[in-house]
């Protein structure tokens, strides 16, 4: 729920304890694309990720992914869930007793439409317990003793990299910029595609004459415009790929002396696994 309509609603009640009238307060669905920073979020309220596609535009779903990846702060991954191809609806309800405010959203991968991109939201919550409703009563007319305040000494802060999550083939990495105390000045992203890019582009410049090279890219199935060139430059490398695409396990077999002309030519800058092979005459097959 958002930060707007907490104030409205800590108003209005206000108002019916004055005057006696009753109210109803409802839960709220908010879409992740509506969601902004500082918004906060009771028990009650949840994260939904949907989309209804209509039937000519079905063709362009198939090497499309959903989901929404919620992490804690400091307690990690709170959430992730996957969605399908065609119509779906994921729903993220924030857990009974807790609040969750919103310190980052943030969407990769593709565009909004159904395309032949990713459609990921990955947002970072801060997760407290909720503050327990009190009713008011008549303050008291007796003296309050003003507890000692006990002085502690300042603390200087001392900032360093620390690398909260491992970057891998499907999983994006976090990195922080944290004092020894906890606190958190700077967060960043490493993308698990850079991962799978450098490790694929790796393992091929370094295979031997006519070698073949074998690698797991996870749940990433995209070939970049990079890649494709690095492959024309050892096209004497055979290239074994394993995969997971809609939770099955695939292996694309690229052969050595594959023209890539065709690709390289073209104005697209991402291929999808089942596409690039369909052009290259790579095979793909399931484990």
């Amino acid at each position: 729920m958002k930060k707007t309509r907490k104030k409205f609603l800590a108003v209005f009640m206000a108002f019916t304890m004055l005057f006696g009238s009753s109210m109803t307060v409802f839960a709220e669905e908010i879409e992740c694309n509506a969601l902004n920073v500082n918004d906060v979020l009771t028990e009650g309220d949840s994260i939904i990720l949907s989309q209804e596609v209509n039937d000519d535009r079905r063709a362009g779903t198939d090497s499309s992914y959903h989901y929404i990846k919620i992490i804690g702060a400091s307690s990690g991954e709170i959430f992730e869930g996957e969605g399908g191809h065609i119509n779906f609806k994921l729903e993220v309800p924030v857990p009974a007793g807790k609040q969750w405010t919103i310190t980052e959203n943030r969407f990769v991968g593709g565009t909004p439409e159904y395309t032949h991109h990713d459609y990921r939201y990955e947002i970072t919550v801060h997760e407290t317990d909720a503050v327990p409703s009190t009713n008011p009563t008549t303050p008291s007319t007796d003296p309050v003793e003003e507890p000692t305040k006990i002085e502690e000494p300042a603390h200087e802060h001392s900032y360093s990299w620390v690398t909260v999550q491992e970057a891998g083939a499907g999983q994006d990495g976090i990195e922080e910029y944290r004092c020894s105390c906890g606190a958190v000045a700077e967060r960043s992203i490493i993308p698990a595609s850079q991962v799978f890019v450098k490790g694929l582009f790796g393992e091929i410049k370094n295979a031997p004459l006519n070698g073949t090279v074998t690698y797991d890219t996870g749940s990433l199935y995209t070939m970049s415009d990079y890649l494709v060139k690095k492959l024309a430059e050892r096209s004497d490398v055979t290239v074994e790929i394993t995969f997971e695409y809609e939770k099955k396990p695939y292996k694309m077999i690229i052969p050595a002396g594959v023209d890539y002309a065709a690709l390289l030519e073209d104005d697209e800058n991402f291929y999808g696994y089942f596409y690039f092979a369909k052009v290259t005459g790579a095979t793909i097959e399931e484990r």
